[in-house]
């Protein structure tokens, strides 16, 4: 008995016509998937674009420093952050209209500097009061929250 072609139908006859049809039905599944896959992404993508309440991002992004523990982003990036925000006038992040409503996102970068100076300072508080050395890991009990006094540090496990 002969095998047949997964381009061949099942009522085994009608030449051309069949074959044509048999290979339009497997390019057709053959696309399926990956056309619903771009449909499934795009969709995916959209929503988040517009369900992202980039405003409460910005402002969670820019308290990350005021964490309890020990931030490593606040570790990794404050240096970096501090030096671009010293290189503009500081008018330039004072003005309401530039770093307010108009772009939030230099809003969220002006409190993000903030808060990693405010961290450092208390870091070095703490390391002068306990006889640390400048580059040990300080942290920080409760955190920085906007209204809390500064903490004493603990061997609490890191948080991010």
């Amino acid at each position: 008995k002969r095998l047949s072609s997964p381009l061949e139908t099942r009522g085994g006859g009608g030449g051309a016509a069949n074959e044509a049809e048999a290979k339009s039905r497997l390019l057709g599944r053959m696309l399926s998937i990956p056309v619903d896959l771009a449909l499934s992404f795009l969709i995916g993508c959209s929503a988040t674009i517009f369900l992202t309440e980039t405003d409460k991002l910005q402002k969670d992004m820019s308290a990350i420093p005021l964490v309890k523990g020990r931030s490593l982003v606040a570790d990794e990036l404050c240096g970096d952050f501090a030096r671009e925000y010293k290189q503009w006038p500081q008018s330039m992040w004072d003005d309401p209209k530039i770093s307010g409503e108009a772009h939030p996102s230099l809003g969220a970068i002006r409190n993000f500097v903030k808060n990693c100076e405010r961290r450092g300072e208390v870091e070095a508080r703490i390391r002068n009061e306990n006889g640390m050395g400048d580059d040990e890991p300080v942290l920080i009990s409760n955190g920085l929250g906007d209204d809390s006094d500064e903490e004493e540090p603990t061997n609490e496990s890191i948080t991010y």
